[in-house]
């Protein structure tokens, strides 16, 4: 929740590089109530369906960086 507030503090009203050209940072309701809830919307858990256990899902930080230390060799 907290780095969904800063990354809305730091690009507020800009679009990220990770976002489509012309897509504004927003922070509305249904933002909040997915950053709060973690609910995935079913339509992305579908389509990653299809490519099985091709598919690594990192839903931390430490997971993120314990993950990276491994394919890096350090």
């Amino acid at each position: 929740m907290l780095g969904g507030l800063k990354r809305r503090r730091e690009h507020r009203g800009k679009t990220r590089l990770e976002m489509a050209d012309g897509c504004i940072e927003r922070f509305d309701r249904k933002y909040l109530k997915v950053m709060w809830t973690r609910e995935e919307r079913p339509e992305i858990e579908e389509a990653i369906k299809i490519f099985g256990e091709k598919i690594i899902r990192l839903t931390t930080k430490k997971e993120t960086s314990k993950f990276l230390k491994k394919i890096h060799g350090k």
